[in-house]
């Protein structure tokens, strides 16, 4: 298809949590993004936890999450594996898919990161850290501050790959 002809087909979005996307859907995103198809569009809301049901570990917690239930207050060994990155696996091993890390403490890079996905020609896949209020236990008012700091402490690096940029060539030295 030619770049006009992929620029008229709608684009399809998927939009989840990480527990649907990125554990349980797991296998299905890795095929979607594998298969590098226009216009398929993917927006996975990161959480690190299973916000819908009370706060269970994903895997996209981190290693020093809650065990069984992220539990305010107590004292827990903390989640027994490492964090599964979603966006950092599928630029290795997956094609050239379009893929961003980012979060919503960053309005201008979620913004931009969404437009550059929507010009990507294939597949893109936004992975957005986002606070779960009631399981990371804030409040609505400190929610993004909550996301800047997790953000700031490198938590959630943010990054973007677009194979559809140019790459710079090499200069001969001289």
């Amino acid at each position: 298809m030619t770049d006009l002809e992929i620029a008229e087909l709608p684009k399809a979005w998927a939009i989840g949590g990480d527990g649907g996307m990125g554990d349980i859907g797991f296998q299905n995103v890795s095929k979607v993004v594998l298969q590098n198809r226009p216009n398929v569009k993917m927006l996975m809301l990161d959480t690190q936890v299973y916000s819908n049901t009370g706060g269970q570990n994903s895997d996209s917690s981190v290693l020093t999450g809650g065990f069984d239930m992220n539990q305010l207050g107590a004292a827990t060994q903390g989640k027994l594996t490492e964090k599964k990155g979603l966006a950092e696996i599928f630029t290795s091993g997956h094609g050239s898919p379009f893929v961003a890390q980012i979060s919503m403490a960053n309005a201008p890079k979620l913004y931009k990161a969404l437009l550059d996905a929507l010009e990507y020609r294939g597949t893109a896949f936004v992975q957005s850290f986002t606070t779960c209020q009631p399981e990371h236990g804030v409040g609505d008012d400190v929610s993004t501050t909550q996301a800047q700091r997790a953000r700031d402490s490198r938590l959630v690096p943010e990054f973007t790959y677009n194979p559809g940029r140019a790459r710079p060539t090499a200069r001969p030295s001289s």
